[in-house]
């Protein structure tokens, strides 16, 4: 089993990596950037953390704060939709994914 700190690794590793380059893309308008991203890193790390429903809820309130931060930021909505559809919640996790889709019909996923 991994250690705790393991998981601090992998967060600062994700920050390091994604956050930047995410938010010069698609955040530069977005009021707070930072506080953006740190609401996705949140949901990022309890969306890792298995199939727990209260971990998978949490997640879900991370994305959708993050959101309210910046609504036009494709990867958000992405793993909006992603944490929705393994709660269940199909119908809302295929809207956010179509919207992952309209504001970003190129990106990577």
């Amino acid at each position: 089993m991994p250690r705790p700190t393991g998981y601090l690794c992998l967060a600062l590793t994700f920050a390091a990596l994604w956050f930047p380059a995410s938010i010069s893309a698609q955040s530069a308008s977005a009021a707070d950037p930072v506080r953006t991203a740190t609401h996705v890193l949140k949901g990022k790390i309890l969306e890792s953390m298995g199939a727990d429903p209260n971990k998978l809820s949490v997640a879900e309130s991370e994305y959708r704060a993050a959101l309210q931060l910046d609504a036009n930021h494709a990867m958000i909505h992405f793993n909006l939709g992603v944490v929705l559809l393994r709660e269940g919640h199909n119908p809302d996790g295929i809207a956010e994914l179509n919207d992952y889709l309209r504001l970003s019909p190129d990106g990577p996923n």
